[in-house]
């Protein structure tokens, strides 16, 4: 039985139980006659959602014991978005590269291994030429992480 059956099928049926007088008995929920009491389990339900928001921005303040492993332009990029508002103007404009790249790196529709292979180039020669400025400590430390590793080709290319 195919779709087109099925829908016959059931719309024949309605036009039965319509001409044969047959109604549905739908039953209908009480009313509600206090509201306070109605929601009362709502209220304290987002109450405790709240206390929870408050707890998690507590810890966030601590730092924890964490190390995040980068293999390419795409975890570069989602390390950076989750921190850029506490890096500079300047940290934020360097990594303005990174977000173009890793965004050519996934709409590329060909599947090109020169393309990824130039790609992944700049993600390595960007790494290499900052990894003697402020810009790698900058993104550890807003990311409250103990430490970063850069791979490339499955080698490490920086540490910090």
């Amino acid at each position: 039985m195919n779709i087109s059956e099925i829908t016959i099928k059931r719309l024949n049926e309605q036009a039965l139980a319509k001409d044969s007088g047959i109604v549905k008995d739908e039953t209908l929920p009480e009313p509600v006659e206090d509201v306070r009491a109605f929601f009362k389990n709502t209220l304290e339900s987002e109450n405790i959602v709240e206390n929870e928001n408050v707890a998690k921005s507590e810890n966030a303040n601590q730092k924890t014991e964490t190390h995040v492993i980068v293999k390419n332009c795409i975890d570069l990029r989602n390390i950076f978005r989750e921190v850029r508002e506490l890096l500079t103007q300047s940290q934020q404009q360097a990594f303005e590269g990174i977000e173009v790249v890793s965004g050519i790196l996934e709409s590329n529709t060909c599947n090109c291994q020169d393309r990824i292979r130039k790609i992944n180039g700049y993600y390595k020669d960007f790494v290499e030429g900052n990894s003697q400025t402020d810009l790698f400590q900058s993104l550890k430390n807003a990311a409250r992480v103990d430490s970063i590793t850069f791979f490339y080709e499955n080698e490490e290319i920086h540490k910090i």
